[in-house]
């Protein structure tokens, strides 16, 4: 029933689609752009890299991009090169906060000690001799009881979105736990209560916010005359990862021939990602003192500048508790456009002035 994490399912689609060439082809300064505008070699380059092309080409900087795509190498205004990972731009002050954002627990944990609220995780450790997989199953169980229904589960490294889905009761958890210690999903996962309220993302870098939203689950509303298949099938989230979709429908007891009543409200993806679906809601005039206060306090515990933050609230940011910190924040669907790598012009203007500022350069 739960859809497992795949290592060979790629992050970045492979496919080259006319848009993404008509992206890459007035390219003036990618050292390379010979292999990305030849259909049946060229990879998807990551939106974290896309979004500063536009900044790095005013300024008349050469580039190079791996041949996987994933990394960019620049020529800075002042001859230095810099490397840049995905959306890593390595303006970070402190190399520690890599370990922690790469690994979920050692968030929370960094979170629960500066008395900033967040989850309460259980990882789901690996049998030994001393803890058998039956005992650790048990142990999970006996958390599902405490924190009550529904759980989400999420793989404890950085996955870029990948296998998060919920756990509505008892049954479930057993079977998924049974499946997990049977070896069918391919990393390492953790549980953690689920949190009801608004869903926000934050970008920050230093005291300042560069943009805001609020993020919507995927869902249909019923009108008495189509089944859920039928509501569903046009949606954004199921042409994403209609798997998924089917797979969390089913966890609701859902079937696809179901007909919602009129005004009904169905999710169809546990999480609000935007990559899985999810829309936006821009809120970043609306952050203030208060928020700014909460972030700066995020930032200290995490000896960190530069971050993505997610946050659930049923008010302000700064009433919220805080669900994960990445490293590399995906900013590239905010407005649900259908051209996305594009739409965040205004933060890559952002992020290469950082990088700049980062490396001494006025």
């Amino acid at each position: 029933m739960f859809t497992t994490t795949i290592k060979d399912r790629p992050i970045i689609s492979v496919e080259v689609t006319q848009e993404y060439l008509d992206l890459i082809t007035p390219l003036q300064y990618l050292d390379n752009k010979d292999h990305f505008t030849n259909p049946l070699s060229a990879p998807r380059i990551p939106n974290g890299i896309l979004i500063l092309l536009p900044s790095i080409e005013k300024d008349q900087c050469k580039y190079f991009i791996t041949k996987d795509g994933k990394y960019l190498s620049v020529t800075l205004p002042n001859g230095k090169n810099k490397l840049v990972r995905s959306c890593h731009y390595g303006i970070n002050s402190n190399n520690v906060c890599e370990i922690a954002f790469d690994n979920k627990p050692i968030t929370s944990e960094l979170l629960i000690h500066y008395g900033i609220p967040t989850t309460y995780d259980l990882v789901l450790d690996s049998p030994t001799d001393n803890r058998s997989a039956s005992q650790l199953i048990q142990e999970a169980l006996d958390y599902g009881a405490q924190m009550s229904f529904p759980l989400i589960c999420k793989p404890i490294d950085a996955l870029e979105w990948r296998g998060v889905f919920k756990i509505f009761n008892r049954e479930q958890l057993a079977q998924f736990l049974n499946e997990y210690y049977g070896q069918q999903f391919t990393y390492r996962y953790m549980i953690q209560n689920f949190i009801e309220g608004k869903d926000y993302r934050v970008i920050y870098y230093k005291g300042k916010v560069w943009i805001a939203y609020e993020r919507t689950i995927p869902n249909v509303i019923g009108d008495w005359v189509q089944t859920l298949q039928q509501l569903i099938e046009p949606t954004t989230a199921y042409w994403v990862n209609s798997e998924e979709v089917q797979n969390y429908i089913a966890l609701q007891w859902l079937e696809s021939d179901y007909t919602p009543s009129v005004g009904e409200s169905i999710n169809i993806t546990p999480t609000a990602n935007v990559s899985k679906g999810g829309t936006t809601r821009l809120i970043t005039h609306e952050i203030d003192d208060r928020d700014l206060v909460f972030l700066d306090r995020v930032a200290q515990a995490m000896w960190a500048e530069y971050f993505g933050i997610d946050i659930i609230s049923t008010g302000a940011i700064a009433d919220g508790v805080v669900l994960e910190i990445n490293k590399q924040p995906w900013v590239s669907g905010v407005s649900g456009a259908p051209k996305t790598m594009w739409i965040n012009y205004e933060i890559g203007k952002k992020t290469w002035e950082a990088i700049k500022e980062s490396e001494g350069i006025i």
